[in-house]
């Protein structure tokens, strides 16, 4: 495990990104599997995330298709990482329900360049890949996680993720270590 430095977050020290490594010490990231048995096993974190980093394009009738670096989510991330929406509200466990309707948050970058920082944004109804889905906030920028992502949806509106094979390991996990204990704990 490793630290998430120089991030605009709430105390990034106390994060780390958790992985499998095989013998030649290569990161070989996680299966949802995996994800889910070390969030039942760990005892050092006070709470882990997943996430998959890939391009979304978002649509709809007024504009032209834009494309974003974004990020399919689990919905405890911007609470593990200590970010607040600055318009609307933050993912909820049920918009990770298989089948639940699709939505989407939007950084302040994508929300200022494509609404021009309109508030009114927040309800509509766009196409996140193709596929329906409506605006529910806004967080502020935060280069760095993951990468310059812009545009963050539910991990499991993401075909197959939530169902991949053990050996299939697309994710990126993030945990925030609890307060009682240290880093050395985590790894």
């Amino acid at each position: 495990a490793h630290t998430l430095r120089g991030l605009p977050v709430r105390e990034a020290h106390r994060l780390v990104f958790i992985s499998a490594f095989d013998d030649r010490v290569r990161d070989l990231g996680a299966s949802y599997a995996d994800f889910l048995d070390w969030q039942r096993r760990a005892r050092a974190v006070a709470s882990m995330s997943a996430y998959v980093p890939a391009p979304i394009t978002i649509a709809e009738e007024r504009f032209s298709p834009g494309r974003f670096d974004g990020a399919f989510v689990t919905a405890n991330v911007f609470q593990v990482i200590g970010i607040q929406p600055v318009l609307g509200r933050d993912f909820a466990p049920g918009d990770e329900r298989p089948g639940s309707p699709a939505v989407a948050i939007l950084g302040t970058g994508a929300w200022q360049l494509r609404y021009g920082a309109d508030p009114r944004v927040l309800g509509q109804s766009v196409l996140v890949n193709g596929v329906p889905a409506t605006i529910i906030g806004v967080v502020p920028d935060r280069a760095g996680f993951p990468g310059t992502a812009q545009v963050w949806a539910p991990l499991s509106h993401l075909p197959g993720s939530t169902s991949q094979l053990r050996s299939a390991r697309s994710l990126r996990v993030l945990a925030r270590v609890r307060d009682d204990r240290t880093m050395a704990d985590a790894g």
